[in-house]
């Protein structure tokens, strides 16, 4: 695509906002308040003066944020060897973690509007003195070079030879680390890690025996959309069709609920020192305080204020750019400005 003569400046400040985007983790502490790290595996150098977040064998929740929303986004955690950037292909805990569609425009410069969410995770019986827990989102739509009906593959996976390698290369993954600690048995570098296996204790209903399309690793056009009441997974749908907006596909419209979450189940439970932070206000990185204690250290949001909603494609976002970002307000006017027909 290229922008029409008098739209460069629009597309400038449009192309600055995708720069920037989009998720990280929340609690377990991350190690840094990116939300924009493409070049995984994780978002930043390990830091030894970082604390490592205490987790326990069994039921865990965990929360991220996610400064700009992208449509049918999914989610995905995994665990590294012991002290290394390694091992999280061998290991992940859980895939397909479905997006949530009700989230409207957050302020990018405004980390106390970020959208949280949280899902719980089974951590097997390991013992780990500071492995690194990997959120990565996958970026599964046509504005990041994947064609609707299509799938990508993490490049990770597919050099480990875990995905397909003739699927094309997921073009835009946002990747989160945060170092923890686990008190079970099994030193990590003997851990056999099954998903499946996690998938069970969970009752994960979003994986690849359930729906054909959620293979580990891969990711369908949109496939992973759904719905969060109070941060917490309500709903799954089917891949979303017929929405044109990188931002925001109003699920009154284009969400297809095809999984109920029951109250009881596992991966919708509240477990572990993350859980206390739920409904706590969300913080800028730079104001939680660093602990390894089972005090969750990082309490994060209530829902995200009402902003500004991306609406049709290119207006949308035109309008969500500007909204979002105060030092191109001006910039973006002109552009706006010069876009229009004469």
């Amino acid at each position: 695509f290229r922008p029409a003569k008098g739209m460069n400046l629009l597309w400038f400040s449009f192309v600055w906002v995708l720069a920037f985007a989009h998720t990280r983790l929340e609690c377990p502490r991350p190690r840094s308040g990116k939300t924009g790290a493409k070049t995984g595996p994780c978002d930043a150098p390990d830091d030894p003066a970082l604390p490592a977040h205490q987790l326990h064998p069994g039921l865990n929740t965990i929360m991220w944020l996610e400064s700009i929303p992208h449509p049918g986004a999914p989610g995905r955690l995994a665990l590294s060897l012991d002290g290394v950037d390694e091992g999280f292909e061998d290991c992940i805990l859980l895939d397909h973690i479905p997006h949530d569609e009700a989230e409207k425009s957050p302020s990018m410069v405004d980390a106390t509007t970020w959208h949280r969410s949280s899902i719980t995770v089974w951590i097997p019986d390991v013992a780990c003195e500071r492995c690194h827990l990997q959120l990565i989102t996958v970026m599964s739509d046509n504005f990041h070079q994947l064609p609707e009906n299509q799938t990508c593959a993490y490049k990770y996976a597919q050099e480990k030879g875990l995905a397909n390698a003739t699927l094309p290369t997921c073009a835009a993954v946002y990747h989160s680390c945060a170092p923890v600690t686990i008190d079970g048995k099994t030193p990590r570098s003997e851990l056999k890690c099954s998903l499946a296996a996690n998938e069970a204790e969970l009752e994960w209903p979003f994986s690849q025996t359930k729906q054909a399309h959620r293979v580990p690793s891969e990711y369908y056009f949109k496939g992973d959309p759904g719905l969060y009441v109070g941060k917490r997974l309500a709903s799954g749908g089917s891949p979303l069709a017929g929405c044109g907006d990188p931002f925001y596909c109003d699920p009154q419209l284009y969400y297809n609920k095809v999984v109920d979450v029951e109250a009881t189940a596992p991966f919708a439970s509240l477990a572990g020192s993350c859980a206390t932070g739920l409904d706590a206000p969300v913080l800028a990185y730079a104001a939680v305080p660093a602990t390894g204690s089972d005090a969750s250290p990082s309490p994060a949001p209530v829902e995200s204020p009402g902003t500004t909603k991306a609406g049709p494609a290119s207006a949308g976002a035109r309008t969500w750019a500007c909204s979002s970002i105060p030092p191109l307000l001006w910039a973006c006017g002109v552009a706006i400005l010069m876009a229009r027909p004469p």
